[in-house]
Formats: structure tokens, C-alpha cells, sequence
């Protein structure tokens, strides 16, 4: 009887996890040869139930062969994780760090000493840059996420772990980062520092549009 209790557990966190809970990458084109100068990041999101919060996520992620994370690789998605006003300051209660490990995976940690919450349940939660070796050959490669955990208060023991997915991206020698076309009514864009700025006769550089970055060039 324990027994069978014990694997209904287990089969109801495994649906609950599946049902609304993820840590994944979104997909995206990318091409040999990227380097800090331009600026490409990957979309990493984080869902989960949304009358729940959640205040810390923690991975590993593994890359393929020929990409590596660029230095001070990842950052915190400004709409997810807004500064807060203490006193006369805004501050970031949110830190994101990283550590590559033995196995090749980067575990990635995002948490916070206070008593705050992600803002939103779904979406991209954090960016990470990267660069790609030069002589990558085209084709298409799998990005691995797995060991995912998230804290949430009010979820059973805490939330879920042993979150994966699996995400397929290609390389092409084709320019990934393409003109961009946008409408200065619909469209509202911002620096990376988050100050909204004029849609036409952007400067170079990188910028975030309709909460997705682009780069200029």
C-alpha cells in the first residue's frame, strides 16, 4: 500500500510538472563565429502556475559543441524582476550566478535574500549571450536543460525539481540577426537600461522590443 501511495505521488508531481511547470530555451537561429561584439543572446523562459510565486529558479544548462557562454553571461529580464524602491533607492533584490561544471553544464542560480517574487508566471526570465566558434558547422543542435528547480511557497514541498527540456536550434552561415522592422505605433522599445527610446533611426547596439532583444547593426 505504501508502495502504491508512493508512486501516485511521484505520477502526480511528474503531471503537475509537465502541466505547468518549465525551464526552457527558447528556439532561435544563430550562425559561426559570433563574438562579444554582436551582442546575441538566447531567450531562457520560465513558467509556472499562475496563482503562484516563485523567489528562486536554479538549473544546469548544456550547450553544443562550438558554443560557449560569453563573460557575464547572463542577465535578469527587467519586466520579471523590476528594481523595488527601498527608502530613497531602487534597488535589484534579484542576482543571477553562474558556475560551469564538470560534466560541461553551467548551473545557473537566480535568488534572492529578501522577501520578493518573479513578477509574472510565464515568459523569458533571463538572457544569456553567447558566442559560437567559427568554423561550427551548420546543422541543427540541441540545447539540454535539466536538474531545474523552482521555489515556490506555496506549492507542494516547495515547488518542483528535476525539471529538463530539450530545445532544437539551428546554425546557419546566413546572417541570424536580421533588419528589423519596426512599427513606431504598436511597437514600444527600450536600452537595455530600460529607458524607451524613438523607434526610427535606432544607433547601433542592443535593444529590447516588445520584451524580445534585438541588436542593430
Amino acid at each position: 500500500m505504501k508502495k502504491l501511495l508512493f508512486l501516485g505521488a511521484l505520477l502526480m508531481q511528474a503531471a503537475m510538472a509537465s502541466a505547468q511547470y518549465s525551464i526552457e530555451v527558447e528556439p532561435f537561429t544563430t550562425k559561426p563565429g559570433v563574438t562579444t561584439d554582436d551582442g546575441q543572446t538566447m531567450n531562457i523562459i520560465i513558467n509556472y502556475g499562475e496563482e503562484e510565486q516563485a523567489n528562486m529558479a536554479q538549473f544546469n544548462i548544456t550547450l553544443p559543441a562550438g558554443m560557449t557562454f560569453d563573460e557575464g553571461a547572463f542577465e535578469l529580464d527587467e519586466e520579471r524582476f523590476p528594481e523595488y524602491k527601498v527608502g530613497r533607492k531602487m534597488v535589484q533584490p534579484f542576482a543571477v550566478s553562474y558556475n560551469e561544471q564538470a560534466d560541461g553544464s553551467t548551473i545557473v542560480v537566480v535568488k534572492t535574500d529578501e522577501d520578493y517574487f518573479f513578477t509574472g508566471s510565464t515568459g523569458v526570465a533571463l538572457y544569456a549571450y553567447f558566442l559560437t566558434d567559427e568554423n561550427m558547422p551548420e546543422g541543427e543542435y540541441e540545447i539540454k536543460i535539466d536538474r531545474g528547480v523552482l521555489a515556490i511557497p506555496t506549492a507542494a514541498g516547495g515547488g518542483p525539481s528535476g525539471l529538463t527540456s530539450v530545445t532544437k536550434i539551428a546554425v546557419s552561415s546566413t546572417d541570424a540577426i536580421r533588419n528589423i522592422t519596426i512599427d513606431a505605433e504598436n511597437q514600444k522599445v527600450y536600452t537595455v537600461g530600460g529607458q524607451r527610446v524613438a523607434s526610427k533611426n535606432l544607433k547601433k547596439g542592443i535593444y529590447v522590443v516588445d520584451g524580445k532583444k534585438v541588436t542593430v547593426k
